[in-house]
């Protein structure tokens, strides 16, 4: 089967998630979601300069793995999370995403999780960072 990168899924188009948030992990029947604050590059339709002082524009919004089938995760075996700047809980970063087939593979302090789904869809909140 072929590895297909995160930045080759039309949905992460202008997203650049090496340096995006994880917020927080919610698996649920059925969905897994990642809630995130996403960096977006200058080309993404929603970008807007960053604030002073600030590298990246930050959007929240949601990775969301619809009509799950099996969701495997290994947790990390240390504590994987700290708080922002806006004392939100902070899980890190995704250090790795691809995809094989209809199995998605994600890692990064937090651990690691295959998915195996239907589809995947990024949404975002009205809130920026």
């Amino acid at each position: 089967m072929t590895k297909v990168n995160y930045n080759e899924i039309s949905c992460f188009k202008h997203i650049y998630l090496e340096d995006s948030y994880v917020l927080n992990i919610i698996a649920e029947p059925r969905k897994l979601r990642f809630i995130m604050e996403f960096v977006l590059e200058r080309a993404h339709r929603l970008y807007l300069p960053p604030k002073q002082g600030e590298s990246y524009f930050y959007k929240k919004g949601e990775i969301i793995f619809i009509n799950t089938k099996v969701i495997q995760w290994e947790n990390s075996e240390h504590e994987f999370f700290s708080t922002d700047i806006n004392n939100e809980i902070d899980l890190g970063n995704i250090d790795a995403f691809y995809k094989e087939g209809d199995v998605y593979y994600l890692n990064g302090d937090w651990g690691n999780i295959s998915a195996t789904c239907q589809d995947i869809k990024v949404t975002y909140t009205e809130e920026s960072y």
